[in-house]
Parts: structure tokens; C-alpha cells; sequence
């Protein structure tokens, strides 16, 4: 004889289960926008160059290399004021980050050896 039982639920598993399930979407709700907050989709950035321009005569003292210095760092602050920027690997970067990010791409590009040096010192010095 073979005896055969329902498939069916009993009220107390459906509601459980129910609340599983619910538990477990509300979760990816709330994991779903952090995520894409995190990594943006790289497609879609905007690049932008910027570029500066100053006299090497300006390197013959201490006070004209600390004027290119200031000039540059300002205007890297002055950029990363727009918009949201982002390292290499797609991860938003804070404004500060950004500023001491394309400050040091200003000091690599110019190749001005005692620019360079002013800025491992600042650098050293926290500032």
C-alpha cells in the first residue's frame, strides 16, 4: 500500500518562510544602491585635463618656487571642488584626495627638479 502525503504548507511554514524571503530581499535593496555608489561605472566618466602654466625664472628663490607651489595647489583644490572625482580603479575619491592626487600629477608633469623637491617636503611636513 502506498500512502501518500499533501504538498502543502502548514500557515506557520509559509509565514516563515515569507519572512525569509522578505528579510532577504529588503537586504539586496539596501546592499543594491551601495554597491553601485561604490564602483561607477567607468564608461561613463568624464575626464577632464587641466594645465598650468608659469616662468622657470620663478625658480631662482625660495619665494617663487612657494608661489608656483601655492598657484598649483590651488588650482587642483579649485578643480576637485567639481563634480565627483575618481582614482584609476573606479573608486571615488574625497575632495582632499583629489586635490593631493592632482597636485602631485602638476608637480610630476612640470619635471622642475626643485619643485619637485619643495613638494617632498611639503609633502613630509603634512601640508
Amino acid at each position: 500500500m502506498l500512502i501518500k502525503h499533501p504538498n502543502y504548507v502548514t500557515s506557520k511554514t509559509r509565514s516563515v518562510k515569507f519572512m525569509a524571503a522578505l528579510a532577504l530581499a529588503s537586504a539586496a535593496l539596501t546592499v543594491a544602491p551601495i554597491t553601485a555608489q561604490a564602483s561607477p561605472n567607468l564608461g561613463s566618466i568624464q575626464t577632464t585635463e587641466y594645465s598650468a602654466k608659469f616662468k622657470l625664472a620663478m625658480f631662482q628663490d625660495q619665494a617663487g618656487i612657494q608661489q608656483v607651489y601655492t598657484s598649483l595647489r590651488e588650482k587642483a583644490e579649485k578643480a576637485c571642488k567639481i563634480g565627483t572625482a575618481v582614482n584609476s580603479e573606479g573608486e571615488i575619491m574625497s575632495k582632499s584626495e583629489c586635490a593631493d592626487d592632482l597636485l602631485s600629477q602638476f608637480i610630476e608633469s612640470a619635471d622642475v627638479s626643485v619643485l619637485t623637491a619643495y613638494h617632498m617636503d611639503q609633502e613630509k611636513m603634512g601640508g
